[in-house]
């Protein structure tokens, strides 16, 4: 009890968020005083391990709600109720919920609408209608669609506010295309998938690149195509010179075209987990790169970089050297598991390029690396380790050889074996075919007891 009274003296009747720690502590005899308070317009909920929502809560005045990463398997009557019509960012994600196909009672005012990661079979085909204009931020990621049928014939999605949309791992096809491109406030653009090794609702285009040709879209800056099997770069990005952020990492792109000087906002850039092996020159034309991620390929060449670049990892590809200047002018790199011998280079620069490898990783939180060079292997492995032991007894170098020259001039005794004579060599070049009509037939035995008679 001393508990409880030490959390209510702690909570001001004034505040208007409540925490999930405050929500966990209280007991139900004080979350019905607080909850009902009339000013609370923030309530985060999350992993409370919520079934539903306690059938005591008037919220009234709430504007944000998290019901992230709980165990609803249902949308909480709650959201139909006028009492919610103020809401405007609504978390459902990281639930069980499988439909939510009623109009909630916010749907002219919410802005934020989150329910990825839950267990739903279509996507609610309310969220883009006329009287949902206000929804800036959508994410439905890792959820089933059967289709989209509803939003193609949708003639308001061009005045939507949507700018964010994350449809990653949502069953999108091609066919999808066509009301993607109308949305014309867009900012924020992720259809890619989490991991391509994981087929569940994964996203499937066979001509991505057409998605690009008529869009509307003026204002995108961020665009993630990630774990796509994309194995040619759509060149048709190339014209949104609003971009300034482009993913593509873990696809099967081997080369990109000239033109990404055309990308002139761009400010990172990740082709990581590719098979590319050549950056063209013109990425040293992007004055406002300051980020490029290509670890997990097969660069054998560091690119000329762009004069404002802070970092670069091109770690685990083909680099077999390393110009000084490239470690002494980017603030954060990584080139290790290459078929560099980082140790040989000068002592000052190895000590600098280990401190800014290891502030990168650490800023990145990347811990899943080696720090050590590849082993280039020259004779790929033509000669075993089995037979270094028969080398070294056998010593070759004084061994005579023959030299054995041809003479084509010279005329030799041709020997033919006893059945061969030259009569074989009779060919008049005509072809002769058997007849079929001309095979002699076997007789057949009407005697079966010749049949069974064992042979001598």
């Amino acid at each position: 009890m001393d508990k409880l009274a030490e959390s209510k003296e702690g909570f001001n009747d004034t505040d208007e968020n409540l925490s999930m720690q405050f929500f966990i502590t209280l007991g139900e005899q004080y979350l019905q005083q607080y909850l009902n308070h009339d000013k609370l317009t923030y309530l985060n909920l999350s992993k409370c391990n919520l079934e539903e929502l306690p059938e005591f809560l008037e919220i009234r005045a709430i504007q944000e709600l998290n019901l992230s990463h709980n165990k609803l398997t249902e949308v909480p009557l709650c959201l139909y109720s006028s009492d919610l019509c103020s809401l405007k960012n609504l978390d459902l994600s990281f639930n069980k919920i499988r439909e939510f196909n009623k109009e909630p009672s916010c749907i002219n005012n919410i802005q934020h609408l989150r329910l990825d990661n839950n267990d739903f079979e279509n996507i609610p085909d309310w969220f883009l209608t006329l009287r949902c204009l206000n929804l800036e931020y959508f994410n439905y990621s890792n959820n089933h669609a059967n289709h989209y049928n509803f939003v193609i014939n949708e003639p308001n999605l061009i005045n939507m506010k949507l700018s964010k949309l994350e449809l990653n791992n949502s069953c999108l096809i091609d066919k999808d295309f066509y009301w993607l491109r109308k949305f014309g406030n867009l900012q924020f653009l992720d259809i890619g998938n989490e991991n391509n090794n994981n087929q569940k609702h994964c996203n499937k285009f066979k001509q991505i690149e057409r998605l690009f040709i008529r869009s509307k879209w003026e204002k995108l800056e961020i665009l993630k195509l990630s774990n796509l099997d994309l194995c040619f770069f759509p060149e048709t990005i190339l014209k949104f010179n609003s971009l300034k952020e482009l993913y593509v990492a873990n696809n099967l792109l081997s080369w990109f075209s000239n033109g990404l000087e055309n990308l002139s906002s761009l400010e990172i850039l990740d082709i990581s987990g590719n098979q590319v092996v050549f950056i063209p020159d013109d990425i040293s034309l992007l004055k406002n790169l300051k980020v490029f991620i290509a670890c997990g390929n097969q660069i054998d060449v560091i690119p000329k970089l762009p004069p404002n670049l802070k970092v670069l990892d091109l770690y685990d590809n083909y680099l077999t050297s390393i110009n000084n200047s490239v470690i002494e002018s980017v603030q954060l790199l990584d080139f290790d598991y290459n078929y560099i011998c980082l140790e040989d280079l000068d002592i000052v620069i190895f000590n600098e390029y280990c401190e800014k490898k290891t502030k990168y990783r650490e800023i990145y939180e990347i811990t899943d690396r080696v720090s050590c060079n590849k082993i280039l292997d020259i004779c790929n492995n033509s000669v075993s380790s089995s037979d270094s032991s028969f080398e070294e007894e056998h010593n070759y170098e004084n061994d005579n050889i023959p030299n054995l020259e041809e003479d084509w001039d010279r005329e030799n005794e041709i020997h033919l074996r006893s059945h061969v004579t030259w009569s074989d060599d009779e060919f008049d070049g005509n072809l002769y075919f058997l007849n079929a009509n001309s095979k002699s037939k076997i007789p057949f035995l009407s005697n079966e007891d010749l049949l069974f008679v064992d042979a001598d």
